[in-house]
């Protein structure tokens, strides 16, 4: 159960909302809806632990099973529909099984295309499907049909109610009928909170559909506002295989020979301010991969996936913050070297 007590937010002296009062039963469907500005982003932000909230009391026993669409896709542009669905997926997870979820909403033949080249309405296809193929226990997305016709709204919510399973499914949207297509239960903010009465800003001057893309905050499996940038600086000397994706063979034996069994933290730093793949960083500093997985991050050196994304690429998938992380990482190298 997600529950909000008396919840308020404020950016600056701008009232976002107070007095906000919500209750999501487990597995239930929620459409939330208001006009833009009104504070929907914001009160998703929060439920994801992406944004603070002034004062109440907020519920979510999900903060480690949570996978959302956020309003921009989010894509690596040199990857694959598959490789950008395959990058949030556990060890052992078939390509297979990720290309039927594909096929469901997507046409057979641009599967194997870089998302760079697909429409706005596939890439946010992708992006849906990256969010169900997480098998989280709580789906939260911003305004999921954007881009989408009619037809295809209709197909994509098919899609969402045959891969909830049994998840609680939060989604933002503007369409009047969207709950019907998802047999939802509709929330609308200004029933459930007292709203401001002009449109919201964030700070730096964005309107609150526009997070900045600089901010950044810590959360258990998100953390910050980041567009998902190309890692064609990777990924352009890759050579693609019926598995994936992966380097050139000498490319690849040269700097695992040259990587030590264990780097030390200089050494990581240096491979990531380089902007090496996280195979070559991984196999430089064994235990950060230890400690990617332990946060649900599959960038072990069995993920072929590796081999085209870079430390910040990743970072910025799964919104965490680069620097918090890091600390935490050090942290626990302390531990396990003790």
């Amino acid at each position: 159960m997600i529950e909000c007590r008396e919840l308020a937010k404020s950016f600056d002296d701008q009232l976002v909302f107070s007095h906000l009062n919500m209750r999501i039963e487990e597995g239930e469907r929620i459409c939330l809806m208001a006009p833009s500005g009104s504070g929907k982003t914001t009160l998703l932000r929060i439920l994801l632990g992406l944004e603070s909230y002034d004062s109440g009391t907020l519920i979510n026993p999900h903060t480690s099973s949570m996978a959302v669409v956020f309003q921009e896709d989010r894509l690596c542009d040199a990857l694959s529909a598959v490789d950008n669905v395959a990058l949030v997926c556990k060890p052992g997870v078939s390509r297979r099984s990720l290309r039927a979820m594909l096929c469901e909403v997507l046409p057979n033949e641009v599967l194997d295309k870089q998302v760079a080249y697909l429409s706005g309405g596939q890439r946010r296809r992708v992006a849906l499907v990256r969010a169900f193929a997480c098998d989280a226990h709580l789906l939260v997305l911003d305004e999921p049909f954007s881009g989408l016709d009619s037809e295809t709204r209709s197909e994509v919510a098919q899609f969402m109610l045959r891969h909830q399973n049994n998840a609680t499914l939060l989604v933002s949207t503007h369409g009047e009928h969207d709950h019907v297509s998802l047999h939802a239960r509709v929330i609308r903010l200004n029933e459930i909170a007292q709203l401001s009465s002009i449109a919201v800003s964030q700070p730096g001057g964005a309107q609150e559909a526009a997070t900045p893309a600089n901010e950044s905050a810590a959360v258990s499996n998100a953390a910050s506002d980041v567009a998902s940038n190309a890692v064609s600086n990777v990924a352009s000397n890759a050579a693609s295989t019926h598995e994936g994706v992966s380097v050139s063979d000498d490319a690849s034996d040269n700097t695992r020979a040259a990587a030590p069994a264990t780097a030390s933290i200089d050494t990581l730093m240096r491979l990531i301010s380089e902007q090496k793949s996280m195979h070559e960083i991984v196999s430089a500093e064994p235990s950060l991969g230890k400690f990617l997985v332990s946060k649900g991050l599959p960038f072990s050196l069995s993920n072929p996936i590796t081999e085209c994304v870079t430390f910040d690429d990743a970072m910025a998938l799964h919104d965490f913050d680069k620097d918090a992380f890091l600390r935490e990482y050090r942290q626990y190298k302390c531990q396990i070297e003790a």
